[in-house]
């Protein structure tokens, strides 16, 4: 007597052919609406929820992130997997949904510069999807801790990544993409700095490469670009001052 002949017996309904029960549902997971909640309009307006399907949510902010359709069945079947596994109990399917997203453009498969969390966020909730930053930073230590994603790209990986597409958005030379590797190197090796974020230190080697041949890029444009903020630019740039052969290299660009 087979499987489905002993459900069929005891009254069970029969299992599809990945193993999950026909609940009458036709299509695959990821053609099936889940909700979603709406950014609010002000901090007194009440939460307003949509609904979608997971393969809809991903198409509508795949032009901001650069997202193919091969990208999306990727983050897809990492979300099916990672569900099966219930890795994250308690959590909403949508924001295990946006978090895989934003992992699998960190990750080297994506083979695209990676994208800081606070630029995520904000292109989630532009597409009209409301996204917390918290929520999503608890939910990727969750992740990170069960051994489901790779490690964050380092300063110097997060550069050459995307060498190509900085030269192109900076008009940078071979020259002072060498410059800023360099610098990258040394911050992410020094103990005093090695603490921040690998793409605060990629967008401070950048931005101070590019000085060292009398390139000056604007403040606004480079944090815009590695999703982080004109204070924390500043404060980053302060702590390679510090670092003596990062100090070194500056003064002899400026020289």
């Amino acid at each position: 007597m087979t499987v489905g002949d002993w459900r069929k017996r005891l009254g069970l309904q029969a299992r599809s052919s990945r193993g999950r029960t026909n609940s009458g549902s036709s299509g695959p997971w990821w053609n099936q609406p889940m909700t979603y909640r709406k950014p609010k309009q002000t901090a007194r307006t009440q939460t307003t929820w949509g609904s979608a399907s997971p393969k809809k949510i991903l198409e509508s902010i795949a032009l901001a992130l650069l997202l193919s359709p091969g990208d999306i069945g990727l983050i897809l079947a990492r979300v099916q997997k990672s569900i099966h596994l219930r890795k994250h109990p308690g959590r909403s399917k949508y924001t295990i949904l946006l978090t895989h997203a934003y992992l699998y453009l960190r990750s080297p498969q994506a083979s695209r510069p990676p994208i800081g969390i606070r630029k995520f966020v904000d292109v989630c909730n532009t597409a009209g999807y409301e996204l917390e930053l918290t929520e999503i930073q608890r939910l990727v230590r969750v992740l990170s801790e069960t051994g489901l994603i790779p490690r964050d790209p380092n300063a110097v990986e997060w550069i050459k990544r995307q060498e190509y597409l900085l030269r192109q958005e900076f008009e940078l030379s071979q020259d002072e993409i060498a410059t800023a590797l360099s610098l990258a190197e040394i911050a992410q090796s020094d103990q005093s700095i090695s603490g921040r974020g690998p793409n605060s230190l990629a967008a401070v080697s950048v931005y101070l490469g590019a000085e060292c041949h009398d390139h000056r890029i604007e403040q606004r444009r480079i944090c815009s670009y590695f999703g982080i903020s004109e204070p924390t630019l500043r404060n980053v740039s302060d702590k390679f001052q510090n670092i003596p052969q990062a100090r070194s290299i500056i003064d002899n660009g400026k020289e």
